[in-house]
């Protein structure tokens, strides 16, 4: 009777230091199958992909605490998989060094930058630029500067010296949807190596865009132009965004934002709808509003990521 009495004891503890299997939502959230949002823009692998992962992992025993799982549950939150992500299970110091919790994180500029203890605590901060399922490359480590860790450092800056924007609520209504406090925090983000080949190749000179300080723009083989030839910009003022558009803004304006725009895929793309709404037929400019057109227009930036 004692030794059945022991054995059942000892499978107990055995079970209670096992703990849960690995369920495919952290907190025994409902998996979706067909996500409207994701937080990771590039997300490849469908839902039902990750639950067949999930899935794999319950039925090989994996615990729901390990490492493995919390990672699975991360990736499945940033692909829209899940509602909610592992809470707590980031740490910001690569480390695990305490953060500094009243610090600040400066991610737009419009006074609603949350300190390190809040960002924590952020659903976009668990985003990942590049690499999904591991918290090294959530925006939350990667900004770990921001916040005192040990042995981190900024590597890469929207202006080239280090400066800030001088407009920081500047806002680019046309491609990022982010001020320019917004551009500098991304860039922040980025390590020396990815800022090399990713500035050049953004489609955008945001530095020039948010007017840095002493830079200027590179001359390039490609020049945007909002109209196609033979075509002009009928009148300026015109609002060409749709009703209910995030930003308004008019054809002066987007006419102003083709001057930082170096590469045709981004032309295209981004500058359709008020080409659109904006060209006509002829050559020449209405008279009395020449200076007008030329001045660049305001920024704002991301995606919230956040």
């Amino acid at each position: 009777m004692f030794n059945r009495f022991s054995t059942l004891i000892l499978l107990a503890i055995q079970l209670s230091a096992k703990g849960q299997e690995c369920t495919s939502c952290w907190g025994g959230r409902d998996f979706i199958l067909n996500p409207t949002f994701a937080f990771f823009a590039n997300a490849t692998r469908p839902c039902s992909t990750v639950l067949n992962d999930m899935n794999a992992l319950a039925a090989a025993g994996i615990d729901d605490n390990s490492t493995d799982c919390r990672d699975a549950q991360l990736e499945a939150f940033q692909l829209g998989c899940c509602p909610e992500a592992p809470k707590q299970y980031c740490t910001i110091c690569p480390d695990g060094s305490p953060h500094n919790r009243l610090d600040i994180v400066p991610i737009d500029g419009n006074n609603n930058d949350p300190s390190c203890e809040v960002s924590q605590f952020r659903e976009a901060s668990l985003n990942a630029l590049f690499e999904t399922g591991t918290c090294s490359d959530t925006v939350l480590r990667r900004g770990a500067f921001y916040c005192g860790c040990p042995n981190t450092a900024q590597e890469c800056f929207l202006c080239p010296d280090g400066g800030e924007p001088p407009n920081k609520r500047k806002v680019d209504a046309y491609q990022s949807g982010a001020n320019c406090q917004g551009q500098n925090y991304l860039f922040s983000l980025f390590t020396a190596n990815e800022c090399e080949i990713l500035r050049p190749n953004l489609g955008v000179d945001f530095s020039a865009f948010c007017e840095c300080p002493g830079y200027a723009m590179p001359e390039i083989d490609y020049e945007c132009s909002l109209c196609p030839e033979g075509q002009r910009v009928g009148n300026p003022d015109k609002i060409h965004t749709a009703p209910g558009a995030q930003y308004e803004r008019t054809c002066a304006q987007a006419e102003a934002f083709v001057e930082f725009v170096t590469n045709p895929k981004t032309c295209d793309s981004n500058m359709q709808e008020a080409r659109e709404a904006c060209c006509v037929s002829g050559v020449g400019r209405m008279m009395g509003t020449a200076l007008s057109w030329l001045l660049p227009v305001g920024i704002v930036l991301f995606k919230a990521f956040f």
